[in-house]
């Protein structure tokens, strides 16, 4: 019964979007549209020792990286009425207002692992 070796990795894949309406008739206030994906992979690598022996141990290397891209569209369709509600033809320039506002943030984990007895 000699020594074990153990390998495994896990690749994770998590696409989402939410949307959302403000108020009803729906449209009419603000729009969001928020997309959102996750990547991840990790990786393992471990040893162990046969169990009920004298001297036992796990011995080990982990890694891991992952990445979030989120963004959120913010539509305001409510603003179109005003240039022509107060006849002010110069906010034309600035219709449909909209918000997008993007983010990403990576990841990198590395750890070792030991314990013997």
């Amino acid at each position: 019964m000699g020594s074990h070796v153990h390998v495994g990795n896990r690749v994770l894949q998590l696409p989402f979007n939410s949307q959302g309406d403000w108020l009803l008739p729906v449209d009419t206030v603000a729009t969001t549209i928020d997309p959102e994906k996750y990547h991840q992979v990790s990786q393992e690598l471990r040893v162990t020792s046969p169990t009920g022996g004298r001297f036992e141990y796990l011995a080990g290397l982990y890694f891991q990286t992952d990445t979030l891209n989120w963004a959120q569209v913010f539509n305001i369709p409510l603003f179109n009425i005003y240039p022509d509600l107060f006849g002010v033809p110069a906010l034309d320039a600035f219709l449909p207002m909209n918000v997008f506002t993007p983010f990403v943030t990576r990841e990198h984990v590395y750890s070792a692992f030991a314990h013997w007895r």
